[in-house]
């Protein structure tokens, strides 16, 4: 039976041992979302036993040389999820920890906004899922979960840093949004299905995009995220937001497809002066709305983008609880696919989340606010 009020689930330990507490915590919320695991049990046991595709050894590869502390906490998911009653393996829990590839190239959908306020940025966010409804289920079954961790990191200096995190399940924290003490973000996925096979020429130098947001959560200014997108080329596009206390920017990550990839990987950073909303598409000046692919009906995006808009000019948008309720009324248009609201309010000395999930409608109201100082 799921449980009446969803709580933050505290996670704390060494890299591996947090990896692993995540996977074995998964297991747990799985088979407790009773109706949902059985209808999807055979479904996740293949993904996360199956993942793996020999053409992605270029990405674990460039992972396991830049990027090894990633790769233990993978390791002790790999534990977690065995000692769950998953048939798997390092490199399938690997792969399902990517999140996103060619298949899922359609299926992006997130609404943000981010507003500037008296007492600091608004971060506020619908992380969104789409599929193909079936015919005779109940929409409510195929609806993902999601895990929101407060984490105790004890970092290999033996210092401990705190991180709140969103994500999907066994993938790496932060896959949807996070936060520490200095610095918010989420993520708005983009379409890439007509550039799916380009990106993967060059995957031997690239990383997978879910190690960026994971790397992120224990970042402390938006000059270390850009510093970041600029070394490392994505596997994949991607749109941020990150705020820290007084400023807000937005983040357009558009991987090039050329080869041999040039030294730096192209970013565009603006500042956020007043408000802004993205959907999964990338925004340009010389056009109102801009796809990065051009395959028509992939998704909503655009009809997404249009409604926050209109949630800006309808809305006083003043303060947490004013985004908080706008994103709510955007949740309850697109139930079908919405399956939490967060808002995260960033003030100087204190980061705090306000979330809301909807993907099991036997949970009642929003967890309770966690606040990082």
């Amino acid at each position: 039976m799921a449980e009446a009020q969803m709580k933050w689930v505290r996670i704390s330990g060494n890299r591996r041992l947090v990896g692993y507490k995540v996977a074995m915590e998964w297991g747990r919320l799985l088979r407790n979302r009773t109706k949902y695991w059985n209808y999807r049990r055979a479904e996740i046991n293949k993904e996360i036993g199956c993942a793996w595709r020999d053409d992605m050894l270029p990405l674990l590869q460039c992972a396991v040389i830049h990027f090894p502390e990633v790769i233990e906490e993978v390791a002790g998911m790999t534990q977690g999820a065995i000692e769950a009653g998953f048939d798997t393996s390092f490199p399938n829990v690997f792969a399902y920890a990517l999140g996103e590839t060619a298949d899922l190239a359609e299926r992006p959908h997130c609404s943000s906004m981010v507003v500037r306020t008296p007492d600091g940025m608004v971060l506020g966010h619908n992380e969104e899922w789409y599929e193909k409804r079936v015919k005779g289920v109940d929409w409510s079954l195929q609806l993902v979960p999601l895990l929101f961790s407060d984490v105790r990191l004890r970092q290999k200096s033996g210092h401990t840093f705190r991180f709140a995190s969103v994500s999907y399940p066994f993938q790496l924290l932060g896959s949807a949004a996070g936060m520490n003490s200095a610095l918010a973000f989420q993520g708005n996925s983009i379409g890439f299905a007509a550039h799916a096979q380009d990106l993967m020429a060059t995957w031997n130098k690239r990383v997978p995009k879910t190690f960026f947001t994971r790397l992120m959560l224990e970042m402390k200014s938006i000059g270390e995220v850009e510093s970041l997108y600029r070394r490392f080329h994505s596997t994949l596009p991607n749109h941020h937001y990150v705020c820290d206390a007084r400023q807000a920017y937005s983040l357009d990550i558009k991987p090039v497809t050329q080869s041999p990839l040039p030294n730096k990987a192209p970013l565009r950073v603006k500042l956020i002066h007043t408000v802004d909303v993205h959907a999964n598409d990338f925004l340009s000046k010389d056009r109102p709305f801009w796809r990065w692919e051009t395959k028509e009906g992939r998704d909503d995006s655009s009809e997404r983008y249009q409604e926050l808009n209109e949630l800006v000019r309808s809305n006083a948008l003043k303060d947490e609880r004013s985004v908080f309720l706008a994103l709510e009324k955007l949740a309850q248009g697109h139930p079908e696919q919405t399956l939490a609201t967060i808002v995260i309010s960033a003030r100087r000395g204190n980061f705090s989340c306000r979330a809301k999930p909807y993907f099991d409608s036997r949970l009642q109201g929003p967890l309770k606010r966690l606040s990082i100082e």
